[in-house]
């Protein structure tokens, strides 16, 4: 059984699939206490694989067939069972966590996007990043990395690691000009826009 915050159609509002129609599915629950989650961790209901499954079918005639794992953290939950089943029906399976979990199933999700969260700046050789936080940056590679940007001057570390694309993204939506101003600065970022906030969509 997984907890499950909500289940909804709408569009990617953010990174490299912004704009493509996906089913999202909000798992319940962090490992991290980010100020800015738009999650409520304590709300949820109890699914199982086949119940998450009925309601992605729900918006099947629509012809998605993209499906977003999200939280929260999903990897808590998420498992090779409802992966597999998904797959079973010809979903093709995004995933958006902040890598501190590196699960030996992870080689089938379809599309990694990982999103660290308390970095604290320190490096290690070669500008390469450790988090000394209780749980470790695991999944330090992916299809894109998406940095949550609220000024840190330490950044390019991150490039260091191994992601086909590399994103910087207002927190918020507070700090706009500044996010752009850091990507002109280094084009080896690119800007994600949360765009569900602009167009005041889910």
């Amino acid at each position: 059984m997984y907890k499950v915050n909500e289940i909804f159609y709408s569009i990617q509002g953010e990174g490299r699939y912004t704009g493509f129609p996906t089913v999202f599915v909000r798992f319940s629950g962090c490992n991290k206490k980010c100020i800015f989650c738009d999650t409520e961790h304590n709300t949820g209901e109890m699914l199982s694989a086949n119940d998450i499954l009925f309601r992605i079918h729900h918006f099947g005639a629509s012809g998605n067939h993209r499906v977003t794992f999200t939280g929260g953290e999903p990897l808590l939950q998420l498992d090779e069972e409802l992966v597999d089943l998904l797959h079973k029906h010809h979903y093709t399976l995004h995933l958006e966590t902040n890598g501190s979990i590196k699960p030996n199933f992870i080689h089938k999700i379809d599309w990694v996007t990982v999103s660290p969260k308390d970095f604290n700046g320190e490096f290690l050789e070669g500008n390469r990043w450790v988090d000394s936080s209780t749980n470790n940056w695991n999944l330090d590679s992916g299809d894109e990395l998406k940095i949550v940007y609220q000024g840190e001057d330490y950044i390019a570390g991150f490039l260091h690691y191994s992601f086909k694309y590399y994103y910087l993204q207002p927190c918020s939506m507070k700090n706009v000009s500044e996010t752009v101003e850091k990507v002109k600065e280094d084009p080896r970022w690119n800007l994600s826009i949360q765009q569900q906030k602009i167009l005041d969509i889910r």
